[in-house]
């Protein structure tokens, strides 16, 4: 088997699972800058009640536990070498990670801490369109983490808010939408919300979480990680794992409209069972009403926002899965669409550009999302995805497609 090498250290073979272009720095235990697990008495640290003046001694445990997690979903996405705006990236940092947790954790302790900039790249989404995910550099990485840790069984959220919170899956929104519309509800309604994280009012959104929790130090540093550029005054940064907590705590009223019938919410991506087209355009109406209460709109002129009945075409759609009669099938343009990138791959591997390996990795990613859905033409995507990524040239060390491919750990 062709090994790969860990960048920080050469002398560390790292089992070859992919191409070399999509190992990470540490796939395995046995490279040298993995962080050490916590043992299991430890794993409750990070929930401990915050003091009035939290000192260095008080935040260096809880980073060390924030950075396994960070580590560890890095390593899941292929994002180990990824570095942000200064040019660390969490090899490096776990390398080092002694002196820079105990400066991290002194400047939370003195008040002097200062989020670093962002580095900005244009990710591609399944639908063709990009969206800006802004890279925060590694210890601000940490410590959003640490603080998230801290904020997630402190703050509300409603049962009915799947994504962006710990264990929420697409899947599960899915086969619960499933099942209300198998008991007689064969109307779904479907919405999507306008720009959502680039127009979420800031104000309103940290005085519900002051509100919540009431912890002025975490609240501030929860503000100053998820703060935008100058030239966009509102919204969340996307790329931050505290954002999707904070958009949902925002779209709380939305929840509780809803609260006792088959709803479900996907972050800004709503879905409604209802018994009949009347009873699903009222709904469609009141969550045009909630949500235009908080700041923001609907798609109305998007496909994203219909009522569409499950036995009649088009049939309706929810996180790009078509829901037919009780059975959840990707649309045949996602299979196409998925399918032709992965012929683009093969026509550019024998020029071994690394455009290739960018588009196949979006690729799989589609392919790993839709994988839940039991659809035969999804075994043809990853037989397809094997045989090429056999033939991805080799590439020792922190290749561009990793740092081009980079999604932070938001779920």
């Amino acid at each position: 088997m062709a090994l790969g090498r860990c960048p920080r250290d050469r002398s560390q073979p790292l089992p070859r699972r992919m191409s070399d272009q999509w190992i990470d720095p540490a796939r395995c235990s046995r490279c040298p800058h993995r962080p050490a697990r916590r043992e299991a008495s430890d794993a409750g640290m990070e929930f401990g009640e915050l003091p009035a003046l939290p000192r260095a001694e008080w935040w260096l445990p809880r980073l060390e536990v924030a950075l396994g997690h960070v580590w560890r979903a890095a390593r899941r996405r292929r994002c180990l070498g990824v570095a942000g705006d200064d040019g660390v990236h969490l090899c490096q940092f776990c390398e080092e990670r002694p002196e820079r947790l105990a400066t991290l954790a002194e400047a939370l302790a003195l008040g002097a801490y200062h989020r670093g900039s962002f580095r900005e790249y244009q990710e591609m989404k399944l639908d063709g369109s990009t969206r800006t995910i802004r890279i925060p550099t590694a210890g601000d990485r940490v410590l959003a983490r640490a603080v998230l840790t801290w904020l997630t069984p402190r703050v509300p959220l409603c049962e009915s808010a799947i994504g962006g919170r710990p264990g929420g899956r697409p899947e599960d929104a899915l086969f619960r939408i499933k099942e209300a519309a198998a008991q007689r509800r064969p109307f779904i309604f479907r919405g999507d919300i306008e720009r959502f994280f680039d127009r979420v009012p800031r104000s309103r959104v940290f005085a519900q979480l002051r509100s919540a929790v009431g912890a002025s130090t975490m609240c501030g540093l929860a503000e100053e990680l998820t703060l935008p550029p100058a030239s966009q005054p509102e919204g969340l940064v996307q790329g931050v794992s505290l954002s999707p907590l904070l958009a949902n705590l925002y779209l709380t009223p939305l929840d509780l409209r809803f609260e006792g019938r088959p709803y479900v919410r996907f972050v800004d991506d709503i879905a409604v069972a209802c018994g009949s087209r009347s009873a699903a355009s009222r709904s469609r109406r009141q969550a045009r009403d909630v949500v235009e209460g908080l700041g923001l709109d609907l798609k109305e002129a998007d496909e994203k926002t219909a009522v569409r009945r499950v036995d009649e075409d088009p049939v309706p759609t929810f996180l790009r899965v078509e829901l037919r009669e009780g059975h959840l099938r990707v649309p045949l343009t996602r299979l196409r669409a998925m399918m032709a990138a992965i012929g683009e791959a093969e026509s550019l591997l024998p020029t071994r550009c690394y455009d290739s390996a960018k588009l196949l990795r979006s690729t799989e990613s589609a392919a790993t999302y839709f994988g839940f859905c039991h659809d035969p033409s999804i075994a043809t995507v990853r037989r397809r995805l094997r045989q090429v990524k056999r033939l991805l040239p080799c590439a020792d060390g922190v290749t561009k497609c990793i740092a081009d491919g980079f999604q932070d750990e938001s779920a």
